[in-house]
């Protein structure tokens, strides 16, 4: 055979052979990376839409939830309460519930026999009790399906939780959400990360979509999705994400297309979340591709053909140099140079082709550097996430214990029996620090001995015993707190300072109570199996916790000593730091005490004879209902509420106001205690404040995990390509 011919035909079969290689290669390496990048823009579509539609829910369970505990729903259930009174109460708080909050459209109350007791709606005498929003909300709260309301026309879903008064079951609130103003709006999108094909809906357990579909009309509800194989049928290369959240693969959609798709399962719920795109138009780019790659080829063969007829007897040698040196650089070695020193295209060509190789070294080159640079960036953010991710859990724990502090400073002003008090003291600390043993104890330097007003604990029964020598009288008679751990035990025990009574603690915490300085008695918490339980910090919160129980025990011994001697009257009266007024039960003033004459600003001769109405800030008191409160409390009947005060140089400030029946000197009155919360309202907005921005700083720092594992994930992409292992676990 001729060379020319010989020639030929070798650049033919070379120039189809590569061609159709490099065509199936190039197909094969773009249709990974299309559906690569489908597969994580899906994930993070389906992980998005996801986060938003549970947190949607937990918002309507926490509404709920409200609702299920507040007085308008309790007082329904408590015979103590005026029923009539009651509901219209009821009723008034559920409209403006309904009128303040848009995505809730009815609310009603079941007695504990399904029985509809108030609604929102005409349903009042309903009979509920077979109804899955009762049954299934006896003892927790119930997220129901969708479904469309008899009374709008909307489509919602009903969430109930139980009602319980004194720790019993009395009945459930069922609250409909609006979905057409929240859920659906959230979960949909508009398709425009998706193309012209991509969908992201919503389908019950039945498996109904309930979302609007945004190729078929009124779909909700009634267009079918199989969800019986979800994880089946898969027909993607192995290596895509699958776990048990998030299912990624290939299937036919409702419409009988093949599409892509990521499905997952919705927390709380039994709807499942689908984000689809048709195959067609996923890896069109790929389609396009294989078109182009074919079109060259046969240009490359027309092409090679002609130059290999013209100028095979040419560039015969040229062009076994040039192979010669192409081979080399496809071996890796980018230094070897192919260009020759003629003239014309060949040599052209083949500098060039020396031209290439050099930028395409720069270009690995460069590469390599900025791959390296980025996985250090991704180190320096790990550790600025670790960082960030302490100062978040310091900041809550912060906030926790501010909050705790506040919520027992207010029970003061809100509660007037001293158990009642204690209880919630304990329950408040128990947030932030162990109260499973927790006593109240107090010494009568009289009789000297202590005796105990309040006591839980799990092995001991305390009783009124002499001062001795316990480490309750170790703090009484030091006036110090007393972080008693198993060394400091022993050390005090061996010194003979300290005696055991009852069983022994593993560490034990005591506060003095002071009042004026004076100690009256000791709170304490202890554990028997934890020497680890407390620390340093929370001798810091046990010295408030002592300073509100001291100021609620000389308030009750105030009271006491105010109502029950006239004798010491005066001195009592003027001694005490809230403001006391003496009424008649019409509200008129007959006396005052020093405390009210410095919080208004008026001398006691101008209150006497007066009604508090001139003491109360324009616009911002019921008076009618004050005076009905009075003459309540007149009857015997404790009475508290708040107020907002005039002051004589016109400022006005808020008070809690607590009314109680005595005597004045052989006559029926009633004794009113007033004391200013300025400072109380500045800290509750504070705290409100803080806690908002440290939500807005957590919602951030999510924000910016998020953009973590995305980087971690493109890191170990390139580690692959560099033919090294992965280096993040995500």
């Amino acid at each position: 055979m001729k060379i020319r011919t010989r020639f030929l035909l070798n650049i033919f079969v070379s120039i189809l052979i590569t061609g159709i290689f490099s065509l199936i290669v190039s197909r094969t390496i773009s249709k990974n990376i299309v559906e690569k990048q489908i597969k994580h823009s899906m994930i993070r579509i389906a992980s998005s839409n996801a986060q938003q539609i549970e947190s949607t829910i937990e918002e309507y369970r926490n509404i709920t939830e409200l609702l299920a505990i507040g007085n308008f729903t309790k007082n329904l259930f408590n015979p103590a309460e005026n029923y009539n009174q009651a509901l219209f109460m009821a009723n008034e708080r559920m409209n403006n519930t309904i009128r303040s909050l848009e995505k809730i459209s009815r609310i009603r109350i079941l007695n504990n026999n399904g029985i509809v007791m108030v609604s929102s709606h005409e349903d009042t005498g309903e009979d509920d009790s077979e109804e899955d929003i009762f049954i299934k909300a006896k003892e927790k709260i119930y997220f129901g399906d969708i479904h469309i309301s008899r009374f709008t026309g909307d489509y919602v879903v009903s969430v109930s939780s139980p009602i319980f008064v004194n720790n019993m079951f009395s009945g459930v609130i069922v609250v409909n959400f609006n979905l057409e103003k929240k859920l659906f709006i959230r979960t949909l999108t508009s398709g425009s990360d998706l193309g012209k094909t991509g969908e992201v809906y919503l389908v019950n357990g039945d498996g109904y979509m309930i979302t609007p579909s945004r190729f078929i009309a009124d779909a909700v509800l009634k267009q079918k999705i199989d969800i019986a194989h979800l994880k089946s049928d898969i027909s993607i290369s192995p290596e895509l994400f699958q776990d048990e959240e998030l299912i990624f693969g290939s299937y036919k959609d409702y419409m009988g297309n093949k599409v892509l798709r990521v499905h997952t399962h919705i927390q709380k719920t039994d709807w499942h979340l689908f984000v689809e795109i048709n195959t067609k138009e996923a890896f069109a780019p790929v389609y396009n591709l294989t078109q182009y790659l074919l079109l060259l080829l046969v240009v490359l063969l027309v092409i090679g053909i002609t130059i290999a007829i013209i100028l095979s007897k040419a560039i015969t040698r040229p062009i076994i140099k040039l192979h010669h040196g192409t081979e080399q650089i496809e071996k890796g070695n980018l230094d070897h140079k192919v260009g020759t020193k003629t003239k014309d295209e060949i040599g052209q060509l083949s500098r060039a082709f020396d031209t290439m190789t050099d930028k395409l070294k720069k270009k690995i080159n460069e590469s390599e550097r900025q791959k390296v640079s980025t996985i250090n960036i991704a180190n320096d953010l790990e550790e600025i996430n670790v960082s960030l991710q302490e100062e978040i859990a310091e900041r809550k724990k912060a906030e926790k214990v501010q909050k705790t502090l506040y919520d027992i400073s207010s029970a003061l002003n809100t509660i007037v029996n001293m158990d009642e008090l204690f209880d919630k003291i304990r329950k408040f600390l128990s947030n932030i620090i162990d109260t499973t043993n927790m006593y109240v104890a107090l010494f009568d330097d009289k009789t000297d001995t202590i005796s105990f007003s309040y006591v839980v604990d799990e092995k001991d029964k305390l009783e009124t015993f002499p001062i001795g020598k316990s480490f309750t009288a170790y703090v009484i008679k030091t006036g110090k707190p007393l972080l008693a751990t198993e060394k400091v035990q022993k050390e005090l025990i061996d010194s003979g300072k300290v005696k055991f009574i009852g069983t022994p603690s593993k560490i034990w915490l005591g506060v003095p109570l002071k009042i004026e300085n004076k100690v009256i008695g000791v709170v304490a918490i202890h554990s028997y199996t934890n020497s680890d339980t407390y620390s340093e910090k929370d001798v810091e919160i046990m010295e408030f916790a002592s300073d509100e129980i001291a100021l609620a025990i000389k308030r009750k011994q105030d009271m006491e000593e105010l109502k029950g001697s006239e004798k010491s009257y005066h001195g009592l009266f003027n001694s005490a730091l809230d403001a006391i007024y003496i009424q008649d039960k019409d509200g008129f003033f007959v006396d005052v005490n020093d405390a009210a004459v410095e919080m208004y600003g008026y001398q006691r001769e101008y209150f006497v004879g007066k009604t508090p109405e001139f003491l109360s800030a324009p616009g911002k008191n019921n008076m009618k209902k004050i005076f009905k409160i009075i003459q309540k409390a007149f009857m015997g009947e404790p009475q508290l509420f708040e107020f907002y005060g005039l002051k004589k140089n016109g400022e006005v400030f808020p008070k809690d106001v607590q009314l109680s029946s005595g005597t004045y000197f052989g006559e029926n009155v009633v004794i009113t205690y007033a004391r200013d919360i300025t400072e109380r309202k500045k800290a509750e907005q504070e705290l409100k404040k803080r806690l908002h921005e440290l939500e807005i700083f957590y919602n951030a720092t999510l924000g910016r995990e998020g953009r973590i594992i995305e980087l971690k994930h493109h890191i170990n992409e390139l580690l692959v390509q560099l033919g090294k292992e992965k280096k993040f676990k995500v």
